[in-house]
């Protein structure tokens, strides 16, 4: 819809509307905003980040529908987020927390495990067509990285030890 929403770690999620103007506080209370994305229904989803280290003591996932009204918690388990995309072909939600990579189907339900750790702090998440991008970082043993993950999206062939048969 042409707005923009901005949110800040220890502050409040602002939003500029129409893509003009100035960023005006939309009202949320103060949390440990970390990261956020929408679908294209205008929904728009918000990680909490919870690192202790950095002031943090909760960390859920919240969500506005249709881009109206407050942002509800959508999770129950304390997952500790870190960074948060939409997968626009599959229409899923996906959340990094300190050392997994999670799913919610339909950007709904409970948030499941893909069993994807890369043994340090999984961060910002990004996708390009059917790839999952992580930026991960662990300072304890000084090592930082770009990691990628292949998702099986709509419309690319999963043969599953299968054939492809294709005719021209």
């Amino acid at each position: 819809n042409n707005d923009i929403y901005a949110c800040t770690f220890a502050g409040k999620i602002y939003k500029q509307t129409n893509g003009m103007g100035s960023f005006y506080n939309i009202g949320e209370p103060t949390r440990n905003y970390i990261s956020l994305t929408s679908d294209l229904n205008n929904n728009i989803y918000i990680a909490e980040g919870a690192n202790n280290s950095m002031g943090g003591s909760s960390g859920y996932l919240y969500k506005q529908t249709n881009s109206i009204g407050a942002f509800n918690q959508m999770d129950t388990t304390l997952l500790s987020w870190t960074g948060i995309v939409w997968d626009r072909i599959t229409g899923d939600l996906y959340c990094s927390s300190f050392y997994a990579i999670y799913k919610f189907v339909g950007g709904t339900g409970t948030a499941i495990n893909l069993g994807v750790s890369f043994g340090g702090f999984s961060s910002t998440l990004a996708i390009c067509r059917t790839i999952l991008f992580c930026a991960c970082a662990n300072s304890w043993q000084g090592l930082q990285g770009i990691y990628s993950l292949y998702l099986n999206s709509l419309g690319l062939p999963n043969l599953n030890v299968g054939n492809l048969k294709q005719k021209g």
